[in-house]
């Protein structure tokens, strides 16, 4: 695999593990900062610019620098460079950025409000969906939608990302006939 194809597994590896650090401490103070730095380089990436992991992990460091516990379980979260496999599911991945980096901003606005366990249940929903697009002999994207997205919705907002997921799988259905629109 390229270069290319190794970078994004690791920033989508990453997300999912910095989503886990932040599921197991919803309150920390620091996870804003974490969040609006995902969400940052998931528009970083969708643009497709020269973007390094390197130097987002070490945007990713400096916010938890304090919290010395922390930083030293994001550091060794974020050592994925001999990470395997290395996926080739670029285009799929392209696709679901925005999903992550408009999760990632909602996560914040609920951390803002103080409402831990719609913040808490939104990380539960989106903190695997970076590595079943890395897997994606596993990736069913109906599947993730009923099973992670869906209850979130029942519980918190009905309307979450479902503008997002309609554009998605018109996309899929028009690309699956052979259609660009």
């Amino acid at each position: 695999m390229n270069e290319k194809n190794r970078n994004i597994t690791c920033f989508l590896i990453g997300f999912h593990r910095i989503l886990i650090v932040i599921r197991s401490n919803i309150r920390n103070p620091q996870n804003m900062s974490l969040l609006e730095t995902i969400s940052k380089y998931c528009i970083s990436l969708q643009e497709e610019s020269l973007t390094n992991f390197e130097i987002f992990k070490s945007e990713i460091i400096e916010v938890v620098n304090e919290q010395k516990e922390i930083k030293e379980l994001l550091n060794n979260a974020l050592n994925v460079y001999e990470v395997d496999p290395i996926t080739d599911n670029l285009s799929e991945i392209y696709r679901y950025l925005s999903v992550i980096s408009d999760s990632a901003l909602e996560i914040c606005t609920q951390l803002r409000q103080k409402s831990f366990d719609r913040a808490y249940d939104l990380v539960d929903a989106i903190h695997c969906l970076p590595q079943a697009l890395v897997c994606k002999k596993q990736w069913d994207p109906r599947a993730y939608w009923k099973i992670y997205i869906r209850p979130y919705r029942e519980r918190w907002d009905k309307q979450f990302l479902e503008n997002q997921e309609r554009k998605l799988f018109i996309t899929s259905f028009f690309k699956f006939v052979g259609h660009d629109y």
